[in-house]
């Protein structure tokens, strides 16, 4: 996040993140969750999951269904 962040400073960046508070308790996972919001001000964030409960309340949510 710290690099796309650097970047975002010259043109608009993109950040995509796979499942990345799979094993983070939840006291980290409000930090992060804090983190991510901050970020989207100005980074387009995308975050891939198979639990989008822990991302409750952050973004737009969009799901994608099987074949």
């Amino acid at each position: 996040m710290a690099v796309a962040l650097e970047l975002a400073a010259e043109e608009p960046q993109v950040l995509v993140l796979d499942d990345v508070l799979v094993s983070t308790d939840s006291a980290r996972q409000e930090r992060v969750l804090d983190l991510l919001t901050a970020a989207a001000e100005k980074l387009q964030v995308v975050i891939l999951t198979c639990h989008p409960e822990r991302y409750r309340g952050i973004g737009q949510a969009v799901e994608l269904g099987q074949g």
